[in-house]
């Protein structure tokens, strides 16, 4: 990756963590009155329609089938439990706890790509893990009353989620190292994943839509959700 590609990625991973920033908020408000496998199934299936429909040139059958299982188990995992937990806890904890603790991603990320062998061992890179882990903890443990200060259920979630997420993210560097599309591979989490919550949540998912039609500010808030915090 050259000098200027890194810039890129790194800006447009500092644009995702803004606007997830603004989804732990608004979801946050959402999820009073609707349940989080409608949220989570609607925004996930929609959001993955967006994105197929930008990389629909990129899409190929035959790479499909042949990482089938691989894209199973990261919709699975990154989108299906990850969403049931994410959405769950953060029903039962603060936005600010929420975005602690969704920063040990990258650290989580990094010890299990290290673990199965995705990256090399180095103690500077365990050193800068264990020093934000240490952050994220004595942010939580010792948080402002606003951020409601110590660990709770909802907290936990949060955290499981994210180990959840960080072994799909390990699952696609695998398939994207071989050439498939990162751009497909995104859809195709969000898409099955998605379906699998609607699937489940069925019976839920006329709450959403009675609830999008209260106002054009919630309507906003749901188009949010699915085009921007998710899709974009």
């Amino acid at each position: 990756m050259t000098t200027r590609n890194k810039k890129i990625a790194i800006f447009c991973s500092f644009c995702v963590s803004i606007l997830f920033v603004f989804h732990f908020f608004v979801a946050k408000d959402v999820l009073v009155h609707v349940s989080p496998l409608a949220l989570g199934g609607f925004r996930g299936f929609f959001g993955g329609l967006v994105i197929l429909f930008f990389f629909r040139k990129e899409f190929e059958l035959q790479a499909i089938l042949k990482f089938k299982w691989y894209l199973l188990g990261i919709a699975v995992l990154g989108f299906y439990v990850n969403q049931i937990l994410f959405l769950s806890g953060l029903k039962d904890t603060s936005p600010v706890n929420t975005s602690v603790i969704m920063n040990t991603i990258p650290l989580a990320t990094a010890l299990m790509a290290v673990a199965f062998k995705l990256e090399a061992f180095s103690w500077k890179k365990m050193s800068g893990v264990a020093l934000g882990f240490s952050m994220i903890l004595i942010l939580t443990f010792f948080g402002t009353e606003k951020s409601m200060g110590g660990v709770s259920i909802g907290d936990l979630k949060i955290f499981v989620s994210v180990l959840t997420l960080c072994a799909a993210t390990n699952l696609a560097k695998i398939i994207f190292q071989k050439g498939f599309s990162p751009g497909l591979g995104s859809a195709a989490m969000l898409l099955i994943g998605g379906f699998l919550l609607l699937l489940t949540g069925h019976d839920e998912l006329g709450g959403l839509i009675n609830y999008s039609q209260e106002s054009w500010l919630i309507t906003g808030r749901i188009v949010f959700e699915v085009f921007i915090s998710t899709a974009l």
